[in-house]
């Protein structure tokens, strides 16, 4: 299932309007809490790449914004996370809302960065941001499961300085396949 920013949006207000009050499951619902903040706060913001290990289970499988499924894919996040960090300097994660649940926490992130030395020299930016939406499945203290969704029109023309809307991009990509 491709999870768009819409239906990401939507998944996350429903899940906030589901809370439960029972003391247990807002016990486990703090418990994935931490162990996914540690993600955005110790994986990318301290770089320790080394608690991939001891947060994600051997088979940890991923769906990223285009919609293909990564199985094992707990090895390839340091590989990602490093290409991310190293094509965007200073990059950082902001927690902009987060949604514990007794089995997976949904998060927006807003990541913030210098811009990358690829910026076209027209662009009027002077660093970047752009947002993600994360959802992690936790079972017994673990990540088994991650889905992330992002728009990612707005890194592109920050990057590019590209000052149009996505309906310019329609009519320019038409006019080049006439």
């Amino acid at each position: 299932m491709k999870l768009n920013t819409f239906s990401g949006v939507a998944l996350f207000f429903s899940l906030i309007s589901c809370s439960n009050s029972d003391p247990s499951m807002e016990s486990l619902r703090i418990s994935n809490q931490q162990v996914t903040d540690r993600y955005f706060n110790e994986i990318y913001g301290e770089d320790r790449l080394d608690l991939i290990d001891s947060l994600f289970t051997e088979n940890y499988s991923h769906i990223g914004t285009e919609g293909q499924l990564i199985e094992q894919a707990a090895p390839r996040l340091k590989e990602a996370i490093t290409f991310l960090k190293t094509t965007f300097p200073n990059l950082k994660p902001e927690i902009t809302a987060v949604v514990p649940d007794t089995n997976k926490v949904m998060y927006l992130i807003t990541f913030h960065a210098d811009l990358p030395e690829m910026a076209s020299p027209n662009t009027k930016a002077e660093d970047i941001s752009f947002t993600e939406t994360f959802v992690f499945w936790v079972r017994d203290g673990k990540i088994r499961k991650g889905q992330t969704a992002g728009a990612h029109l707005p890194l592109i023309k920050q990057v590019s300085g590209f000052e149009g809307s996505v309906f310019d991009i329609i009519e320019i990509l038409t006019s080049h396949n006439k």
